[in-house]
This record gives structure tokens, C-alpha cells and sequence, in this order.
């Protein structure tokens, strides 16, 4: 009944996204050979250590040289 009306939408999604959701996102670029491999050994002496600091922590620490 409300529907037939058109008191109420047919279709609740008939919208474009882009119109709700601001695109925020940023391109990422890949680490080089160089930096996977230095990103591995700090994996491997941390956890060898039973270093508390987050795999995230590590990889930023690492990343955050290159850029």
C-alpha cells in the first residue's frame, strides 16, 4: 500500500555510493627487494627476541625510511 502510494521508496539503494562515501583512499606503492628483505630479518630478531612490538610497528619503522 505505501508503496504503491510512493510514500516509501521502490528501491531504498538507488543511489550512486560516491554520493554518501567521500574516496579518501591513496595510492600504495610496493616495498623493493631491499626493503623486503630488511622488513623479513626485523620479523625474524623480533619475535627471536620476544620483542613486544607489533608486526605494524616494525613495518612502519622500516617503511618510513624510504619515504
Amino acid at each position: 500500500m505505501a508503496i504503491e502510494d510512493n510514500y516509501v521508496r521502490k528501491n531504498l539503494f538507488d543511489f550512486q555510493l560516491s554520493e554518501v562515501i567521500e574516496d579518501d583512499s591513496r595510492l600504495k606503492t610496493a616495498l623493493s627487494k631491499v626493503q623486503e628483505a630488511r622488513l623479513l630479518d626485523l620479523y625474524s630478531h623480533a619475535s627471536d627476541a620476544g620483542n613486544a612490538r607489533s608486526g605494524s610497528m616494525i613495518y612502519n619503522d622500516l617503511y618510513n625510511d624510504y619515504e
